[in-house]
């Protein structure tokens, strides 16, 4: 958790930095370009994809790949190979071109998948509400950081997802 917060510290410094010394310029992201791919960390890190459908809305589609046998727990990450896909469909705050920071919300599912290593197999739906900052740094680029209250059934939990990320726009 101190490592999720001193990196999202650098990226929002960095971030102010940038936007004070005028080197930041519009983004493109939202506006003319409309598909971002990326990398993503956190609960479930992975490959991202974000789909502009509007300059206040956009669809957020990821896959996770598990840890292996990094930090495991009985509870939220049992030894093994732990796979994800989600879905989420975002509102974003006003976005124009000269906009370098925006805040979303969002809703949406994601689906995990565990295999245990011994033949045993499950997988656990969630549904999630994700709450995050979008950071536009040059035409093409976007950071974000998000965190994501989910409501899993089968067995029922409410736990905190959270992510950081970054994804280039074509």
């Amino acid at each position: 958790m101190r490592r999720l917060r001193l990196i999202a510290s650098t990226v929002l410094g960095c971030t102010a930095l940038l936007a004070s010394s005028g080197v930041v310029r519009a983004t493109e992201v939202g506006v003319q370009r409309l598909l971002g791919t990326g990398l993503v960390a956190g609960s479930s890190p992975g490959l991202t994809v974000k789909i502009w459908t509007r300059p206040t809305n956009a669809f957020d589609l990821g896959v996770g790949f598990g840890l292996g046998n990094f930090a495991c727990s009985e509870r939220f990450n049992p030894c093994g190979t732990r796979n994800s896909v989600h879905a989420d469909y975002l509102w974003q705050s006003g976005h124009v071109a000269h906009d370098h920071l925006s805040v979303h919300a969002g809703l949406g599912a994601r689906i995990w998948f565990w295999n245990y290593g011994t033949g045993t197999s499950d997988f656990q739906v969630a549904a999630r509400a994700p709450v995050g900052l979008d950071l536009y740094i040059f035409r093409s680029f976007e950071g974000y950081l998000e965190i994501a209250p989910s409501l899993a059934v089968r067995p029922s939990a409410l736990f905190l997802e959270g992510a950081l990320g970054a994804r280039l726009y074509l």
